[in-house]
């Protein structure tokens, strides 16, 4: 089961890029804590910041779509952009993540 109470999360203004910025956190039917992984830095100083999350899972993945404050560019402005995060169930491995600016040959910009 998983489940976000209004998104907690740690924002990082200081861009530091081993900052745990989310925790996903899994716990059982009777909320018995299984394990959880930390996703730091990625360019992210406020997580979650002007939108929502998305989370679904398929073959023993778990699949994060949100969104997020970057850190701040060449022009001294914070951008905002997507974020998305697959983790393993098993052991909370997070195994692939892309939180830049992507070209609009990924289909998103």
């Amino acid at each position: 089961m998983y489940f976000g109470d209004l998104y907690k999360n740690r924002e990082n203004v200081c861009s530091k890029a081993c900052k745990e910025v989310i925790r996903i956190v899994r716990y059982s039917r009777i909320w018995i804590r299984q394990g959880a992984a930390s996703i730091c830095g990625e360019n992210t100083s406020a997580p979650f910041d002007a939108g929502s999350a998305s989370l679904t899972e398929k073959n023993g993945m778990l699949y994060l779509r949100t969104c997020h404050q970057m850190y701040a560019s060449a022009d001294g402005r914070r951008h905002q952009a997507n974020l998305t995060a697959a983790i393993r169930e098993s052991d909370m491995t997070v195994t692939w993540i892309n939180s830049g600016v992507s070209s609009a040959g990924t289909g998103y910009l």
